[in-house]
């Protein structure tokens, strides 16, 4: 797995970030679940001495929102920063008795969080107090889960570093990678009747209905991506009058052209979300895909418009498949034909 870390110096500010996961041969409780995945520290979020190291700088919104990561395909792609409190969590020294650490131990403890295996980072030099060394940088993170782990290391002044106290309690902490979705998507039944139907039917018509099959790009990242909730946005892109269809962006950054026609969400919606049947009623040709995201983390978290029609936001987070194609020129036209209005009869010539 191919991972950077780096450790930063910083001033005395912190952002601890608040959950638990408790498949780590610990006991704890569960703060941050988001099914089907649970992420965040060891420690509950509700700890008292947690809450006392962190103080003011620990904003449970921000942590809650993203212990979930995207996938980002981009230099220098999925990343974070973990910060571990300056001052110890102590059972006897409390408060203002608390002391601070001169130096920390990071371990990267793979992705499996009911069986982590700890890989030293190394330790950091004491930088001082004003500058602790207390700040791990994570990018290129891969998908699914990952683990981390830090020692802190209190070494007074005169002492024998050889001699130190080693830690007592250490803080494991889990973030989760969303993984790339793979779209197809099939005809239902296998139909092989003409792909097309009457203008009239539309409402109600079930010759032409498509199914959604969603996996991951990467096999066997868990959960299982049927454990997970998605959102199915269906587009329409109609072909103009003399036949020729408007190009979608193949970077799914500009959808000038398509125009949504349904939202679903899987699974819960009361009937098979994974069929698709279009009820468009304007006569003309058609092309069809779907756009699929995960649910567990908006693009919106940031309150940005994630859906700018030129600038999409996070537009990798989004997974596209073509009706019966890899991509727009392999997809199959499908025609709403018009159901013609009746003639009328006049006289133009007689013989009698």
């Amino acid at each position: 797995m191919k991972l950077i870390l780096r450790t930063a110096r910083v001033g005395l500010g912190l952002m601890l970030l608040f959950s638990t996961l408790t498949t780590l041969g610990q006991t704890g409780t569960a703060q941050i679940s988001k099914p089907p995945v649970s992420v965040g520290p060891f420690t509950a979020v509700d700890n008292a001495g947690r809450t006392t190291a962190l103080g003011s700088n620990l904003v449970p919104a921000y942590e809650n929102t993203n212990t979930i990561l995207f996938f980002n395909p981009n230099a220098p792609g999925s990343g974070l920063t973990l910060v571990a409190s300056t001052k110890e969590d102590h059972p006897t020294r409390i408060g203002a008795d608390a002391l601070a650490f001169t130096s920390y131990k990071w371990f990267y403890m793979g992705q499996n969080p009911a069986s982590p295996t700890a890989t030293a980072l190394g330790s950091i030099p004491a930088l001082g107090l004003d500058q602790p060394s207390n700040k791990l940088q994570v990018q290129g993170l891969t998908e699914g889960y990952h683990v981390f782990k830090v020692q802190g290391f209190i070494l007074p002044a005169g002492a024998d570093a050889s001699a130190i106290c080693p830690p007592d309690k250490e803080e494991t902490y889990v973030v989760y990678v969303l993984p790339r979705l793979k779209v197809d998507i099939t005809r239902e039944a296998g139909g092989t009747t003409p792909l097309q139907y009457c203008e009239t039917e539309a409402a109600t018509q079930t010759k032409v209905q498509m199914r959604v099959a969603t996996s991951f790009e990467t096999p066997g990242v868990l959960p299982a991506v049927a454990s997970f909730e998605l959102k199915y946005t269906w587009y329409a892109v109609k072909a103009d009058a003399a036949g020729n269809f408007p190009t979608i962006d193949a970077t799914k950054v500009n959808l000038t052209g398509a125009t949504k026609v349904k939202e679903v969400v899987v699974p819960a919606s009361a009937t098979d979300p994974n069929i698709f049947a279009p009820t468009i009623a304007d006569i003309g040709k058609y092309k069809f895909f779907v756009e699929v995201e995960h649910t567990l983390k908006s693009r919106t978290y940031d309150g940005a418009d994630a859906d700018a029609v030129t600038n999409r936001k996070r537009a990798y987070t989004l997974y596209r498949g073509w009706y019966a194609g890899t991509d727009q020129a392999s997809s199959p036209v499908i025609i709403v034909t018009p159901a013609p209005g009746k003639p009328h009869i006049t006289i133009e010539a007689i013989q009698d």
